[in-house]
């Protein structure tokens, strides 16, 4: 579990919204009015964070996981539960036409697999030399 969680942009569909998340302890720490923002209270984001909040619930994605973390250094595969048929294909295809991200699907079951190019330096792969 992370200490603090920070969303925006998707918690709304796109709207100007954003949320801090994290434990009573380590929010009590906060002076009264320090995390406010230009956005705070917008009430068009905070209608589009409901309905989107409503179609993660009418859709189920709650139950979605990710149960399997597989690979060797930065070949990665992450196998999904809970996700329609064809979900990690149409995640792979968004980040294409978005020229976010390239990203493959892989076996039988709803998997995505995650392979940076050759080119990658070791601080951008964030792993540990194996020497």
């Amino acid at each position: 579990m992370p200490d603090i969680l920070v969303m925006a942009k998707a918690i709304a569909s796109g709207f100007p919204l954003s949320c801090i998340v994290s434990n009573k302890e380590l929010m009590d720490t906060q002076p009264p009015g320090s995390m406010g923002g230009t956005y705070s209270g917008n009430a068009v984001s905070c209608a589009a964070a409901i309905a989107t909040l409503e179609v993660f619930e009418e859709e189920k994605y709650w139950k979605t996981s990710i149960i399997d973390i597989r690979g060797l250094d930065l070949m990665v595969g992450l196998e999904f539960t809970g996700v329609p048929r064809g979900f990690v294909a149409t995640v792979a295809k968004a980040g294409v036409e978005n020229h976010d991200i390239i990203l493959l699907t892989t076996g039988i079951y709803e998997t995505l697999r995650l392979i940076p190019p050759l080119t990658a330096t070791a601080d951008e792969s964030m792993t540990e030399s194996r020497d």
